[in-house]
């Protein structure tokens, strides 16, 4: 945690289950998370970092402010349930807002 006189930074490391785990490990995963952001102030920053065992390529329209035109492949069921997330939280996938270079 870092703080200055208008808003603390709130670092956290994730990582989240494999998307072939037990629905009910996400479902907890996922209400820890949600427990996690809702209780940082309005003001204040949130970096989430760290592996959300997710593809996010999807309907870019759909999650249009979440996430970006660098996503890669086709979505899984973890990118959908991180999209969610970061939608009702206003969060935004920044790994997803760079394209990679062809090589």
């Amino acid at each position: 945690m870092c703080s200055n006189n208008q808003y603390t930074t709130i670092n956290s490391s994730v990582y989240t289950p494999k998307p072939d785990a037990d629905d009910n490990v996400k479902e907890q995963y996922f209400s820890s998370l949600d427990h996690v952001v809702t209780n940082t102030h309005q003001e204040d920053k949130i970096i989430l970092l760290g592996d959300f065992s997710a593809k996010v390529r999807h309907d870019l329209e759909l999650w249009r402010g979440t996430m970006g035109k660098g996503g890669v492949g086709k979505v899984n069921s973890n990118g959908i349930l991180v999209l969610r997330k970061f939608t009702e939280h206003e969060l935004v996938s920044t790994n997803t807002l760079f394209r990679l270079s062809d090589k």
